[in-house]
């Protein structure tokens, strides 16, 4: 009976009609006559026969003796090829088997199968990698031997509760957590969409709903409190000690995993140093170096890190791919070798010019070019480019090549400044003048006209503006490579009126008046704008020459009822200048500013040295040249390839001791005037 009902089962199947009403049995519909001789059976396949097609066929004792001499995760491979092996050893009659395999593995290091797991369990929870215990699905998951599982994302999910919001339990002990008698782990609990994880404890849900229902049948059974509380103590006891061999069981396993994990790493460490050894030697006899062969880039090829032993046939594959990474790796060691000796070269340049420059008139430094426009230099690129190491030898010949080239520098100086003079507007002061290569060339001596003070200047490349004075400008784009002038240098018209102005109050001559005559007659000077709105009970701002210029370039007075800014001198004690905190000042009489530079990032002219603020530039004055008031442009200077600070927004100062200042200075000029 039981076979004809899965015939008639299998033919309904067969017709697609299987939970279908097939309603009353009427007229066949009309089918289409066909020729019996056309009909073709479909060819019948013969399934392919592997090479453990003839194991089931042997006996039972002979497949007994076989299996015993493999491991567990073998046996359970062998479990999943076929229905064969699977029905073969997945009955009561292989149990033997399996426990015999199980002693063996546990003998060798594997971690003991507890009493509350059956062996194929146990075998699929150990061996069974990377398939999860719940589903079967595939899975990266550790095992979580606390829980013996090894669930994957979707599983945590629909297996395990997270401590989040599963902690009490009704019924329980207040103030007891379910985690002190209950299993649990510390896993990547996934959100319900499965997007996000988040790190924290979680439990199996049959214990805990195991443990409430016991909780709910206590007290069902014992109505009083007392009674219902000492026997709900006697439970989490015996929960207690459930879950200590738990966890001494727990923590045995992960002792045991990291141990045959380390054995495992440290197994595939050694062949893969066994293999680079093999591949060193063959690629030893073509000529490659140690040196190359031991880079971490070479290491880290993938056929060279590979965790397998090394074979002729295997070689003979990867060989082109390893040479060709070994000569790779030694081409990029000699440019790097070429590249450190050509920047050894470099610095043997940049000592040969920090005593070049000791050698020419320190207030020339100024406008020397820096290293990078050097190397340039065709006697320069030519004495350094041949890769050769550095050598004293090369020291003396870059020597020469800087001597030799002085009319270069000084024809690339001239060349700026002539591209100078065709920027000053018609209505400035202009005068015509030229270079001379001299041993002891002095830019403001030969380029006197270029230096006035009434030629001011802006920077519109810079991230600041600044503004800059005379030949400040040539010195401000001396550094930059080639020898054009900064395109960004424009001149300053409200500057120049500012200018102008200051240059009347002190009865200055404008087409005589340098940079280093301003600064040594209006550096102890004062000026107040009377344009600017001024209350007597607030202080009012005074200004250094310099930043009365940035004044007037900065306030709007030229408005429609307003000229350009003006200013008043007033008599008061000169303020210290910002620019004394910069390290940009040198001594006229010795190279003190220009020490050997300790990196490679100070061999250009800014830095070289480095140079000194002014409070140490005095001190080495008056230590070693017994100079006590040195004088700027006489004893010291200015590096002006730096922006000279200054306060822009003026020094406040009480209103009362300016009036009396003002007061003071006509009272003086009308009795010079009545003398």
């Amino acid at each position: 009976m039981k076979g004809e009902a899965r015939a008639s089962l299998k033919l309904d199947t067969s017709h697609g009609n299987v939970g279908r009403d097939t309603g009353p049995i009427g007229k066949e519909p009309r089918k289409s006559k066909s020729s019996v001789k056309n009909r073709q059976a479909p060819p019948k396949r013969n399934k392919r026969k592997g090479r453990l097609s003839a194991l089931p066929t042997l006996p039972l004792d002979v497949l007994y003796e076989i299996f015993a001499h493999l491991g567990p995760g073998d046996l359970l491979h062998l479990a999943r090829t076929t229905k064969a092996f699977r029905s073969l050893l997945l009955t009561r009659r292989s149990l033997s088997l399996w426990k015999e395999v199980l002693d063996v593995s546990a003998a060798n290091g594997d971690p003991v199968k507890p009493d509350d797991m059956s062996e194929i369990a146990w075998t699929a929870l150990i061996f069974g990698k990377p398939w999860c215990t719940m589903c079967g699905g595939r899975t990266s998951n550790p095992v979580l031997w606390a829980l013996q599982m090894r669930p994957c994302t979707a599983c945590v999910l629909k297996h395990l509760y997270s401590d989040a919001n599963r902690g009490l339990v009704s019924f329980g002990a207040p103030l007891t957590h379910v985690r002190e008698f209950m299993p649990s782990e510390f896993v990547h609990y996934p959100s319900p969409s499965l997007k996000t994880k988040r790190w924290q404890y979680a439990y199996r849900k049959t214990d805990y709903n195991g443990y409430r229902l016991k909780l709910q049948d206590l007290h069902a059974r014992f109505p009083d409190e007392a009674k219902f509380e000492e026997q709900r103590g006697l439970l989490n006891q015996d929960l207690r000690r459930a879950l200590d061999a738990r966890g001494e069981w727990a923590r045995a396993c992960h002792a045991r995993e990291r141990a045959k994990e380390k054995d495992r790493s440290n197994e595939m460490e050694s062949i893969r140093a066994q293999r680079l050894e093999d591949i060193k030697s063959r690629l030893r006899l073509q000529g490659f170096e140690d040196r190359d062969l031991d880079s971490l880039s070479f290491r880290h090829e993938p056929n060279v890190r590979a965790s397998k032993p090394l074979t002729d046939s295997s070689w003979a594959k990867i060989a082109p791919g390893v040479t060709s990474c070994a000569e790779c790796v030694r081409d990029h060691r000699l440019q790097r070798e070429s590249l450190q000796r050509r920047k050894d070269r470099e610095d043997v340049v940049g000592c040969a010019y920090l005593e070049f420059l000791k050698k020419i008139q320190s207030t020339t430094i100024s406008f020397m070019p820096s290293l990078s426009v050097i190397l340039g230099l065709p006697r320069i690129s030519n004495a350094i480019r041949k890769d050769t190491p550095a050598s004293n030898h090369l020291q003396r010949i870059v020597g020469d090549a800087l001597a030799l080239s002085w009319s270069d520098i000084v024809q690339r100086i001239n060349k700026q400044a002539l591209q100078l003079r065709y920027k000053v507007p018609d209505g400035w002061v202009r005068r015509s003048c030229t270079l001379r290569a001299t041993p002891t060339l002095s830019v403001e001596s030969t380029l006197r006209s270029l230096d006035l003070v009434s030629h001011v200047w802006t920077c519109g490349g810079c991230t600041e503006p600044h503004i800059l004075y005379g030949l400040d400008a040539l010195a401000h784009t001396s550094l930059l490579s080639g020898g054009e002038l900064n395109s960004h240098i424009s001149p300053s018209s409200r500057a120049h009126l500012a200018i102008m102005q200051l240059l009347a109050l002190l009865g200055l001559d404008p087409e005589e008046t340098t940079v280093g005559d301003m600064r040594r007659i209006a550096n102890s000077k004062l000026f107040i704008c009377p344009k600017c709105d001024h209350n007597r009970e607030r202080p009012m701002l005074c200004h250094s020459w310099t930043s009365a210029v940035s004044h007037a370039g900065r306030s709007p007075h030229d408005g429609p009822f307003l000229g350009p800014a003006e200013f008043t001198l007033v008599k008061l004690d000169p303020l210290q200048e910002r620019s004394a905190l910069q390290r940009a000042w040198g001594c006229c009489h010795c190279t003190f500013h220009l020490k050997l530079a300790t990196t490679r990032s100070e061999q250009h002219l800014q830095t070289a040295g480095p140079w000194p603020q002014l409070v140490e530039l005095k001190q080495h004055l008056e230590q070693s040249h017994g100079i006590q008031e040195g004088v700027e442009g006489i004893d010291y200077f200015f590096n002006r390839q730096n922006p000279r600070a200054i306060e822009e927004k003026g020094i406040p100062v009480p209103t009362k001791d300016i009036v009396e200042a003002v007061e003071l200075l006509e009272g003086t000029a009308t009795e010079q005037n009545v003398v």
